[in-house]
């Protein structure tokens, strides 16, 4: 039985045939050549399985797998991680690009530290010259080489903070500017289904106040933004669930998850402190206040609160004199107190 290739390259599909090639294409023109090429279909009815089927003729190392149920954005990453069997998982986009030594760069890279990223570059397609300035903004100025100049490797503990100053923004990178080992989503997960927009982001910060983070301050892929990208028509068709319910969800997650412990230690510790239980509790009142004004709005939270109760149940008030007179004690000592 042949050896696992070292990285698995997984481009979770549907309906991609429009950019489909450009993107495969450059998976099999890489310096590094041992990968596999996994490619996941969601259900396509387009050409997306020929397009596939041609690869997998031309390449031994192209694998190509169609789902028998529709798996969601999320889901079907996650069903790519569970097929991937190289020591490393680099993601790809259906419409996005590597460059020829992205694969040769982020394995060296990988070989120090487990958890990898590379400065992003964005390929605006006619129809999205109006979003030109927030994608400026991410490539210039919310991104590692700008937040943390002055080193490559940005450690847990720094990557907390940077997080909790950031929380929710992607300052690592969207998927095609990431590579993981594999082992590092077996001890800490793979995306929360449950997140629209920001399962990356969740993701990203779950493992790397873990990890850290190497950044390799070179182009190594393009994400591409046109009409029918995943993040646009996320934000078009579930605003709600993008604006609201993912921020509040990873709020539940920084003051719940047992994964997220050294974050928040890292909020305590904070000057002032931060208490993310009482910081969730207001937020989770809000939101079901704003829900009420929309049936639609309403039954999103009321399904996602069948999977986290604390949603539709926390309370603030409850909460507020303890914490007033915990940042009491600090002003008055100058060290952060565990409510807990």
């Amino acid at each position: 039985m042949p050896m696992p290739a070292t990285v698995s390259v997984c481009v979770p599909l549907y309906n991609g045939e429009a950019w489909l090639d450009a993107c495969l294409q450059s998976v099999l023109a890489q310096s590094f050549p041992d990968f596999e090429l996994l490619l996941v279909d969601d259900g396509s009815d387009d050409h997306t399985a020929a397009i596939c089927e041609h690869y997998c003729a031309r390449d031994t190392r192209v694998r190509y797998l169609r789902n028998t149920e529709r798996a969601g954005l999320p889901g079907n990453w996650n069903r790519c991680v569970a097929l991937a069997r190289g020591e490393f998982v680099k993601f790809l986009f259906q419409d996005d690009l590597l460059e020829p030594r992205c694969l040769e760069l982020m394995v060296h890279a990988g070989r120090k530290h487990p958890f990898v990223s590379c400065r992003r570059e964005f390929l605006l397609e006619p129809g999205s010259a109006s979003l030109r300035g927030v994608f400026e903004h991410f490539s210039q100025r919310e991104c590692l080489a700008h937040l943390a100049p002055d080193c490559d490797f940005v450690d847990p503990a720094r990557l907390a903070r940077l997080s909790l100053e950031r929380l929710g923004s992607n300052f690592i990178g969207e998927p095609c500017f990431v590579m993981l080992r594999r082992s590092l989503l077996e001890r800490f997960g793979r995306f929360n289904p449950e997140l629209v927009q920001m399962a990356d982001i969740e993701m990203w910060m779950r493992i790397g106040q873990h990890s850290g983070v190497l950044h390799i301050p070179e182009v190594l892929a393009r994400f591409r933004v046109h009409g029918g990208s995943a993040t646009r028509s996320n934000h078009a068709q579930r605003q709600f669930r993008t604006r609201w319910l993912d921020p509040l969800l990873i709020r539940h997650e920084l003051a719940y998850s047992p994964l997220w412990l050294p974050m928040r230690r890292a909020a305590l510790a904070s000057t002032p402190p931060q208490y993310p239980v009482w910081r969730f509790a207001v937020e989770a009142e809000r939101v079901r206040r704003l829900a009420r004004d929309s049936e639609e709005a309403w039954r999103a939270l009321q399904k996602l609160g069948q999977s986290y109760p604390r949603l539709l149940s926390a309370r603030a008030w409850p909460l507020q004199r303890s914490f007033e007179l915990l940042r009491e004690r600090w002003r008055a000592v100058g060290k952060p107190t565990d409510p807990a």
